[in-house]
């Protein structure tokens, strides 16, 4: 029985650490089950899904009013969603036409050739970019004439077999709908 008491005792003993374990556990488990865990802090960046920062917006939206007002916060995740849209359309644009020019990087000369090459963004962008040269564009009186239209001292270009079928057809057509129109 002496042993009987002594693993008891031992067991008691092992009881009780396990208690302050179990303790620890149960307040773990309680906080669990009563919903209120210890999340790990999210970014609104994050909650939102973007990769702008919606802290930094918000903070600068806050310290830009004149009249100091209140600012949402959601005013800062929609900026922060339109800058970051945007920013994504134009890099696009940007990496397609460093594409046609056979470069890896993008350079100032392709932000703007993408910039101009959209109408909306023209609209949106009036700034200029340095290192991004001027878009290649010739005024139409500038092009030489085109050389397919007979001129003044030219005579009538010859026609093809399959034109002269075609009108040859046409002009059927049109005379079965005026013998019906009669």
């Amino acid at each position: 029985m002496a042993g009987g008491k002594s693993s008891k005792n031992q067991d008691s003993g092992k009881g009780k650490s396990n208690k302050t374990e179990d303790s620890g556990k149960e307040k773990a488990n309680q906080t669990e089950d009563s919903g209120k865990e210890t999340a790990k802090p999210m970014s609104r960046s994050a909650r939102a899904g973007l990769k702008f920062p919606v802290g930094r917006i918000h903070r600068h939206l806050k310290s830009r009013t004149t009249s100091h007002v209140r600012v949402g916060a959601t005013a800062a995740v929609y900026s922060a969603t339109i800058m970051e849209y945007l920013t994504s359309e134009v890099i696009e644009m940007a990496g397609m036409a460093s594409k046609d020019h056979n470069a890896k990087r993008i350079t100032a000369r392709h932000l703007q050739l993408a910039i101009r090459g959209d109408e909306d963004l023209t609209n949106l962008v009036k700034a200029i970019i340095p290192g991004g040269g001027v878009i290649p564009h010739i005024h139409a009186p500038l092009l030489p004439k085109d050389e397919e239209s007979p001129g003044p001292e030219d005579p009538e270009p010859e026609k093809s077999q399959e034109e002269e079928t075609d009108e040859e057809a046409e002009n059927e057509d049109d005379e079965k709908k005026e013998k019906k129109a009669e």
